[in-house]
């Protein structure tokens, strides 16, 4: 609760310094009240200008609508801080807080963004974000509809070469999605074998002692191995007791729809406040309850 706090308070002040130039750059000016209008209108233009380039940085292919709101509200906001540098003769000191006045409507986006106000929103943003990486890469992203990705950070990216799909970062689980190439049983099983590396280049290879379960996905194959390394995902020494913290981690792999699906789910701590708080991992049928849901996204 306490970093949210000082979130807010540091969101009031940028509110509170926001209203204080306003009347500081009107005081300035012949025509007092309409400077003021003003300049409370570049800072709500500021604000949704700040607010459209971060949506649009969601997307992956930008289309013509985001090309023409990127470019309109720039352009009225340059518009308004030149009626108002007129109203105030263009003084120096008026014209370097109007500028503060547009960096703390970018403010006031950064403080809201690291609140969560609106990320419910940002959900439909990320499904398109990865509907358009997977037509890039000549298939449909299939995915599950009840579930959240995370919006502390941008949770789609593409694949790392020479791999062409995409990952997401859900709540509970990790998600890599490829075009499928018609896999079996036995290709799947490979694919979580012993010293493959599933989730792709840079990840660490899967252990040997693992626990093997093949199951189905929507009457599809599919096949789980869940292991245990040591924190820093090092393969743990055999015979041996483990010493220390240890991480579970479960793979499950199918194909969908023509789709090679990669889902990751691992136990672990994370900071919170100073301190090291520990998770849990989803089991294998969590993660396949889940990977039953998943649906196409045109």
């Amino acid at each position: 609760m306490g970093p949210y706090l000082v979130i807010a308070g540091i969101g009031l002040l940028a509110l509170a310094g926001a209203t204080a130039l306003v009347f500081f750059i009107a005081k300035g000016s012949e025509r007092p009240a309409r400077t003021a209008w003003l300049c409370a209108g570049l800072l709500v233009m500021a604000f949704i200008g700040f607010v459209v380039l971060n949506v649009a940085a969601t997307n992956y292919t930008m289309t013509t609508e985001w090309i023409i709101g990127l470019a309109i509200a720039p352009i009225v906001v340059i518009g308004l801080a030149v009626l108002i540098g007129s109203d105030v003769k263009w003084r120096i000191s008026r014209l370097i807080a109007l500028a503060g006045l547009v960096l703390l409507g970018g403010m006031i986006v950064v403080v809201l963004a690291m609140l969560g106000v609106g990320s419910n929103l940002l959900q439909p943003l990320f499904v398109n974000r990865a509907a358009q990486i997977a037509e890039a890469n000549g298939f449909t992203a299939v995915l599950p509809p009840d579930e959240d990705m995370r919006t502390d950070y941008l949770p789609v990216e593409p694949l790392p070469e020479p791999d062409e799909g995409f990952s997401a970062s859900y709540e509970d689980f990790g998600l890599q999605e490829r075009k499928g190439t018609g896999a079996s049983e036995a290709d799947l099983e490979e694919l979580v074998a012993p010293g493959a590396t599933p989730m792709g280049a840079g990840s660490q290879p899967i252990p040997s002692g693992g626990t093997i379960t093949k199951t189905t996905v929507q009457g599809q194959p599919a096949v789980a191995n869940e292991y245990t390394v040591g924190m820093g995902g090092e393969e743990l020494a055999k015979d041996k007791p483990a010493t220390g913290k240890t991480s579970t981690i479960i793979v499950l792999v199918f194909e969908l729809d023509g789709v090679d699906v990669r889902m990751s789910s691992e136990s672990g701590a994370t900071d919170s406040s100073g301190e090291w708080v520990p998770f849990s991992n989803l089991s294998v049928e969590d993660l396949v309850a889940i990977a039953e849901t998943f649906e196409p996204v045109e």
